[in-house]
């Protein structure tokens, strides 16, 4: 049973998604954004935090939303060398649950 981590923020409010990678080894995340919540969400930057020692160490791979409109957004990141035409080693599922500013106490 797959787990899918939720989130859930205000509209205006930006979103982060971090994720441990090891580019060193050409591992990187890829998100997948569905048609129906392109319009809820815009992907504002992607950013590697070092972990460890400079040279192959493992980075926290962070996707940064800012988040546009209420409703849901199912995000799919996939871990993946770009260049191989295979399945991804792993997938996760996150749900942004983004709701009107009012909505949230």
């Amino acid at each position: 049973m797959e787990t899918v981590q939720r989130i859930l923020a205000r509209v205006g409010a930006t979103a982060e998604v971090p994720l441990e990678a090891a580019p060193g080894g050409g591992y990187l995340w890829e998100v997948s954004l569905p048609d129906e919540g392109r319009h809820l969400i815009d992907v504002l930057e992607q950013v590697y935090e070092r972990t460890g020692p400079p040279v192959g160490a493992p980075v926290v791979q962070r996707f940064r939303f800012r988040l546009l409109g209420p409703g849901e957004v199912p995000l799919v990141f996939r871990y993946r060398r770009p260049w191989e035409n295979i399945p991804a080693r792993e997938d996760r599922s996150v749900l942004l649950r983004i709701e009107a500013r009012s909505e949230i106490s």
